[in-house]
């Protein structure tokens, strides 16, 4: 009995170590099978350069490790169909157009593709149906020779839809910098920065290429979107010449320069502003630059900061209308909606006529660089938002003795201008002087805000 038992133990013993050591992973393997990679419809780029070839892709799979020929043949009827079944009306592309390298190929048994060379005639289909349309293609069936070997229908045809592009170089965001270089006089001598020109197409040659600064796009700019940039100076930028190169199997490049803030400044005159570097691409060595993407406009802004007005104080007035905007000080509250307006209420003396002034004391000595004027900016309709026009700055050490800096003038009633910045001979000073010479509704003036720009004397 115990011998029994023993037999039937040792047996059960066998057939769990056969069972464990069936190999499992040929369960979820599938029988050989080829197809087209892309079946339907497939639009192809293609790139308009002279024996622009496609790689038609054919796949093999399975675990049969089987071998077959495979021809590809073009078949009008597929076209027909498709197009029935999608409510389509793609046409057949003349032979003319392009050139099927080989049209039979063996996949072997350790083979998992197969690339078709097609070549195009770009050109030609560029004047058959136009850049960037598909009303042409080519129906291609696969048909396979080895028939142990599955073959889906609806995964052995494709339809080819040559599309023309140009091959393209150009900037990788054209047009005008949506980022500003942001200068002020406390910035580094020498800012270095880089743009990036790109390929539209994968780039397989070494492109060299050339990009110059194109003055004459500014004023274009400025008149097409009602803008008033300035020309960054010559002396304020400087192009690397060393990076104008792309290197092959490469599509993005950089091209860097430089930004002197010396070039802004002349003698102890800060030339404050807002600039424009037109940068224009002109050349490449290989295919074509893209008209539409050559010119990157880089903005950059030179300008002071605001001086912190807290504890400024207004000690001169020559007349005010306290309720009416707020009184002399609102020129120095940071807020637009409040404004210091000449008198205009008779008080038994008459209404004072221009011109009119105010003295502001900063409390300390500042290099000052600019001064800007905001004209009151909430009068509904507007005329009492221009009324005041012409005014003369002036700059002091010690409230005694004052120099002209500038002249602001807003010109006449119909510029609705509400800010001016005027940029000055750095000057130190402590008090400032505003004289309103002219009003295009005398004798009345109003000024919501007046800020000087510059900086701190240590």
């Amino acid at each position: 009995m115990k011998s029994h038992l023993k037999i039937v133990v040792f047996t059960l013993l066998l057939l769990f170590i056969h069972t464990a050591c069936i190999d499992n992973r040929m369960h979820n393997m599938v029988d050989d099978s080829i197809y087209v990679l892309k079946p339907s419809y497939n639009e192809v780029k293609v790139f308009n350069w002279e024996g622009f070839t496609y790689s038609f892709e054919v796949i093999k799979s399975g675990v049969g490790q089987q071998s077959s020929d495979v021809k590809l043949i073009v078949d009008e009827s597929y076209l027909t169909s498709y197009n029935l079944e999608n409510g389509t009306a793609y046409k057949l592309m003349p032979a003319d157009l392009y050139t099927m390298k080989t049209t039979q190929m063996t996949l072997s048994s350790k083979d998992y593709r197969a690339l078709f060379p097609i070549e195009f005639n770009a050109d030609g289909i560029a004047l058959l149906q136009g850049e960037g349309n598909a009303e042409y293609v080519i129906p291609i069936r696969a048909e396979v020779a080895n028939e142990s070997i599955a073959a889906e229908d609806e995964r052995l045809f494709s339809l080819i839809a040559p599309v023309v592009y140009q091959p393209y170089f150009q900037f990788k965001d054209p047009g005008i910098s949506i980022n500003v270089h942001a200068l002020n006089p406390d910035s580094p001598d020498v800012l270095q920065f880089a743009t990036k020109v790109i390929t539209t197409y994968n780039n397989k040659w070494n492109l060299d290429f050339e990009i110059v600064v194109d003055a004459p796009a500014v004023e274009k700019y400025n008149n097409e979107n009602g803008t008033a940039y300035k020309l960054l100076p010559e002396a304020a930028y400087k192009l690397i010449s060393e990076t104008k190169v792309i290197k092959e199997n490469l599509n993005e490049g950089s091209f860097q320069y430089e930004i002197l803030k010396q070039g802004l400044v002349d003698g102890d005159t800060n030339l404050f502003g807002e600039y424009l570097l037109p940068l224009r691409i002109t050349s490449v060595s290989q295919n074509k630059i893209n008209p539409d993407a050559d010119l990157y406009l880089i903005r950059v802004s030179f300008l002071p900061e605001n001086l912190d007005r807290t504890g400024w104080e207004i000690i001169e007035c020559s007349s005010e209308q306290p309720d009416d905007g707020g009184g002399k000080g609102a020129v120095l509250d940071g807020d637009t909606e409040t404004y210091w307006h000449s008198q205009w209420r008779d008080d038994g003396n008459g209404i004072p006529d221009l011109p009119h002034h105010i003295i502001i004391d900063m409390k300390k000595e500042y290099d000052v660089m600019a001064l800007e004027v905001i004209r009151r900016t909430n009068w509904e309709t507007g005329a009492a938002n221009t009324a005041t026009r012409k005014m003369v700055m002036e700059l002091s050490l010690d409230n005694q003795t004052y120099q002209p800096a500038t002249t602001i003038d807003f010109g006449p009633i119909s510029n609705t201008e509400l800010s001016k910045n005027s940029n000055i001979k750095t000057t130190k000073a402590r008090y400032l002087k505003c004289i309103v010479t002219e009003s295009n509704n005398p004798p009345h003036i109003s000024i919501a805000e007046i800020y000087v720009k510059g900086l701190e004397l240590e």
